[in-house]
């Protein structure tokens, strides 16, 4: 079989950098605006939901997408544990699960569409450097 409909491996690799660092960077931010930004403030911004979760989960939330941020660039980036990119994919889906399912329950049905194209670009990430084009360990 030919290999002309196979992405040329450079392409791809750019292509899942520039996801890794488009994800770490919006969830590092969005991670430090829940930190340290009041629970009242954030719902004067648009986080309605707020308003329906106990106290803590925001900065749960804040502390949870900095890290799984961090954890998108940095061990890819200087290949030490690389794989714990995979990880830090894999926990910040679940925080998008979870995104989706509150919005659900909470009849948001029109913040649903941004945590799904989330998730998609984390399966990206998830399927490109778990298995098409892993990072090697140093």
């Amino acid at each position: 079989m030919s290999n002309q409909f196979q992405p040329d491996s450079k392409v791809l690799n750019v292509s899942i950098w520039t996801v890794q660092g488009f994800l770490g960077i919006s969830f590092f931010m969005i991670g430090m605006t829940n930190i340290f930004t009041s629970n009242e403030d954030l719902i004067e911004l648009g986080f309605t939901y707020i308003a329906h979760v106990p106290t803590f989960v925001p900065k749960f939330a804040g502390i949870s997408e900095v890290l799984g941020g961090i954890g998108l660039i940095l061990p890819a980036a200087t290949r030490i544990q690389p794989q714990l990119t995979v990880w830090a994919a894999t926990g910040l889906m679940l925080v998008v699960i979870i995104a989706i399912i509150m919005y659900s329950w909470l009849g948001q049905w029109a913040n649903i569409p941004s945590p799904i194209v989330t998730g998609g670009l984390l399966a990206f990430v998830i399927w490109g450097r778990n298995s098409k084009l892993p990072i090697p360990s140093r």
